[in-house]
């Protein structure tokens, strides 16, 4: 049987600061990884070890090359790149925050909401300029794989 894989060339990243309404599409990505951990807390007896887990704590780094000409939103769909993600973090907004491929999330789809926790820029003097940002999600991620 033939594999498929996941190319991160079509997993598509958007992002929306009023619940779908207005979707816009990171530009220029040049990386994505989500994270999930939870806290475990352990306490040692003379019955053994106790293990408690919290709730999942999920978090995405993402890597992008700042366009200076991202398309405009029509018929409430745009893209954003570093202007308008430094907008969402100085207003510290809570943003719908979708992964899929292809376009129509066919493959796979997840969604949540999440702040922008840290964005942070860089400039080589011979390279492009690049920010990179870390989203916080906020309760659970409605996934479809």
């Amino acid at each position: 049987m033939a594999q498929t894989y996941l190319q991160g060339r079509t997993f598509y990243l958007t992002l929306s600061a009023n619940s779908g309404t207005d979707v816009y599409t990171l530009v220029c990505l040049t990386k994505q990884g989500l994270s999930r951990d939870r806290a475990v807390t352990k306490q040692d007896s003379q019955c053994g070890i106790a293990k408690a887990y919290g709730a999942v704590d999920r978090s995405m780094n993402v890597e992008a090359i700042n366009n200076l000409t991202p398309a405009a939103l029509a018929a409430h769909v745009g893209e954003a790149s570093y202007t308008l993600c430094a907008t969402w973090f100085e207003a510290n907004t809570l943003l719908t925050v979708t992964r899929k491929t292809p376009t129509d999330g066919s493959y796979l789809y997840m969604s949540g909401t999440a702040r922008i926790q840290k964005l942070d820029d860089s400039a080589d003097v011979a390279g492009s300029m690049t920010f990179n940002m870390v989203l916080e999600f906020e309760g659970d991620l409605d996934e479809t794989a």
